[in-house]
């Protein structure tokens, strides 16, 4: 099965293309058309519409990512549970008969913070 990368990602990695082709030429050494060249891709990527287009494509990069991470019990149950998706993330927290004053314990460490790595 063929996968095809999202339209976002292909504009990102040409415009990212660009700016280096761009940067390599500035090390050559000047002749007319390669700063012929570079003036041209300079103005392409100082657009308003080429510029508009990469927060564009960078907001909805973003919003399609999911990840997830969440901390375990010695056990390895999850004791939370976090996904992200786009700008949302949820956060679940198994109800676990472990011991009597278990959810309790877990409710005081959610109410001091939990921090949580997150993986895509």
């Amino acid at each position: 099965m063929l996968i095809r990368p999202r339209q976002e990602t292909v504009t990102l990695e040409s415009l990212d293309l660009l700016q280096q082709t761009v940067d390599y030429l500035r090390r050559m050494p000047v002749v007319p058309v390669t700063r012929d060249l570079i003036r041209q891709i300079d103005a392409h990527l100082a657009d308003p519409g080429v510029r508009a287009a990469r927060r564009e494509a960078e907001a909805a990069d973003l919003l399609a990512s999911r990840r997830t991470g969440g901390m375990f019990t010695p056990a390895g149950q999850h004791a939370y549970l976090l996904v992200v998706e786009g700008s949302k993330a949820t956060i679940t927290v198994p109800i676990l008969n472990l011991e009597p004053d278990y959810e309790a314990k877990r409710m005081a460490q959610l109410d001091e913070g939990v921090t949580i790595d997150i993986f895509p």
